[in-house]
């Protein structure tokens, strides 16, 4: 079995029901954020009340103020994985934010995208930021020390009491 997450992705007072939902009947949180460092470590903080493990699973859009920068940090402060919408320029166009048409030019800033089709980075000094970042950290982000059984399972060493107890039977180390 696997864990249930249901990722929250739009902050809107019409998605409030929704988000609510989501977030009560995950096994681990999940949310995309695209907002400043500090917005996003208030939606953490906020997210830290479920005391379940917390995923970002989209955050970078440059011109959105969402860096590698301003986020990689923060994640790694706060514990929480990271994933990056976007890694080569290519068929899906993630260089181009949300709002592009067909036809415009190539963004100065990249929206989403690291890397050239050959391989080359947009701007070195994230890489480096991120290289940098992952080399140094002195633990594993992912949780070493879980537990599970039918019931509860142990994280960082607090108990958590997963909504849908069924998923967790066999999910392991």
């Amino acid at each position: 079995m696997q864990p249930i997450s249901s990722g929250v992705w739009n902050w809107g007072i019409d998605f409030t029901e929704l988000n609510n939902y989501q977030l009560g009947n995950s096994d681990v949180i999940t949310f995309h954020h695209y907002s400043n460092a500090i917005e996003t470590n208030s939606t953490i903080q906020d997210l830290k009340m479920y005391n379940r493990p917390i995923i970002n699973t989209e955050y970078m859009a440059r011109p959105l103020n969402s860096t590698f920068e301003s986020h990689v940090p923060l994640f790694f402060q706060q514990n929480v994985p990271a994933i990056n919408w976007g890694l080569v320029k290519g068929k899906t166009n993630t260089i181009y934010p949300w709002w592009s048409k067909k036809g415009d030019p190539e963004p100065a800033v990249w929206f989403h995208d690291v890397f050239q089709p050959n391989g080359t980075a947009f701007d070195s000094t994230e890489t480096v930021l991120i290289r940098n970042q992952t080399m140094n950290y002195p633990q594993p982000v992912i949780p070493t020390d879980f537990e599970a059984s039918a019931d509860h399972y142990l994280w960082n060493g607090r108990e958590i009491q997963p909504m849908n107890t069924w998923t967790l039977q066999r999910w392991s180390t």
